[in-house]
């Protein structure tokens, strides 16, 4: 049995979304469902065993872009330490 959940959204999201539906050819009301019910068995599939979960977010460091430039650090750490066997 379906129920009905009123959901407001800011316009320019139900702008995007509904131009996302339309490309897909599906209605808004579907295409969000799909997105939550990805969205959702996404959140819940984590490995609750996972040793790593308690500590996410509890970690502070200078640098706040590592994804986002992690070849760039890691040639820089390993320039470092050829620098360091070399001397």
């Amino acid at each position: 049995m379906n129920e009905q959940l009123l959901i407001e959204l800011p316009w320019e999201l139900r702008q995007q979304l509904a131009n996302d539906a339309n490309r897909f050819q599906m209605s808004l009301e579907n295409w969000v469902l799909r997105l939550l019910t990805k969205e959702y068995h996404l959140v819940n599939s984590a490995d609750d065993d996972d040793p790593i979960l308690p500590l996410l977010g509890t970690l502070k460091a200078e640098t706040d872009d590592i994804g986002e430039r992690h070849d760039f650090y890691l040639n820089q750490i390993w320039s470092e330490e050829v620098n360091l066997v070399q001397k």
